[in-house]
């Protein structure tokens, strides 16, 4: 991948920079430490181009967050409010797990104080980088749904440790 670097790459939680663009692939809930990890990341995003996107996909896993979990959320949330990030979420989960991740991601967008603006849930991924293109298309470093796209296929063939 001719991304700035894979940035955290464990048996749940695999992350990617580019540009002014984070794509994480989660391949279970995520455990404490994970969300703080994003969080650095993040503030390196946002320290470097103001304005960034998160391309979050979620593609399996237990529907099970404890509560340094949720409360890492957040926190993530929490710190990251203002920040001019912009957040496409790709549920690929089916059936009970995710309809549950869903809900907790629901709570999570509603502690960050009405930015459902800033962010969109999705099911499929070419929707998902066609919504986060035309938010990016704003930014000083716009993106085409295209290279969205390419962005992750290149994540989703990195396999979790």
């Amino acid at each position: 991948m001719s991304a700035d670097g894979v940035r955290h790459h464990d048996e749940v939680l695999v992350m990617v920079t580019r540009r002014n663009l984070l794509a994480l692939a989660w391949y279970d809930a995520p455990r404490p430490g994970h969300l703080p990890a994003v969080l650095r990341v993040v503030d390196d995003l946002h320290r470097a181009h103001g304005k960034y996107g998160l391309l979050d996909v979620v593609v399996r896993g237990t529907p099970s967050f404890p509560e340094q979990v949720r409360e890492e959320g957040r926190l993530l949330i929490e710190h990251t409010h203002g920040w001019g990030g912009v957040t496409s979420h790709v549920i690929e989960v089916e059936g009970f797990a995710g309809t549950a991740t869903r809900m907790f991601l629901s709570t999570m967008l509603l502690m960050g104080r009405g930015r459902a603006s800033d962010q969109k849930v999705f099911a499929k991924a070419p929707e998902a980088c066609t919504w986060l293109a035309n938010v990016l298309s704003r930014a000083q470093n716009p993106w085409s749904a295209a290279e969205l796209e390419r962005v992750y296929a290149e994540l989703r063939a990195i396999a979790p440790r």
